[in-house]
């Protein structure tokens, strides 16, 4: 009898890790992280901001938020795993072969990935407008989330640039984002 156990990097243990004291971690506005955070440099949690149900590991926690600073260095200190973006790069040189089209959901519309992956150049989706997963979309450019849009669970997200998550629009769990560019939070995401 063989038992295989799956090893994660201690990073995963995190609800938001940061591994690099370059800049300052900054939550502002409504943003809340639920469980631990550690960022490996200086944390400001502004007011309306918050942490709960988990402690704030960093060099200096400040803010006039709600969070409870991690009383000193979590055992053991977490550190970033490598991370092979292969998949993601295949997925957009394939969109930027394609010149895909701009995708823009409002209100009631939902676009059902059926388990499949769809390109786009740009991507907005609004006002209470729905991406059913599984499945993959992949931009060339920007995504925007914004306004009570819902992206459900098992949807994986890929940007050349950027994804903006804002005013109150919810990822649900198991799904995946990753933007080249970064990605944004804000306003009760």
């Amino acid at each position: 009898t063989m038992v295989v156990a799956e090893s994660f990097p201690d990073a995963f243990d995190y609800a938001l890790f940061g591994n690099t004291n370059a800049n300052r971690l900054r939550l502002r506005n409504t943003v809340t992280v639920s469980g631990d955070l550690y960022y490996d440099g200086d944390v400001r949690i502004n007011a309306n901001a918050s942490v709960v149900d988990g402690l704030v590991y960093g060099d200096v926690v400040d803010g006039a938020g709600t969070y409870t600073e991690a009383p000193g260095d979590p055992d053991p200190i977490p550190t970033y795993s490598t991370f092979d973006t292969t998949y993601y790069d295949t997925q957009i040189a394939i969109g930027l072969g394609l010149g895909p089209p701009n995708l823009v959901l409002n209100g009631s519309d939902d676009l059902d990935l059926a388990g499949g992956t769809v390109y786009y150049r740009n991507v907005r989706v609004r006002n209470n407008a729905t991406i059913t997963g599984p499945g993959t979309l992949v931009a060339t450019r920007n995504v925007n989330l914004q306004n009570n849009a819902n992206i459900s669970s098992d949807v994986t997200i890929i940007s050349d640039r950027a994804i903006n998550v804002r005013n109150n629009a919810v990822i649900e769990e198991g799904s995946i984002l990753y933007g080249v560019r970064g990605v944004r939070l804000r306003n009760s995401a």
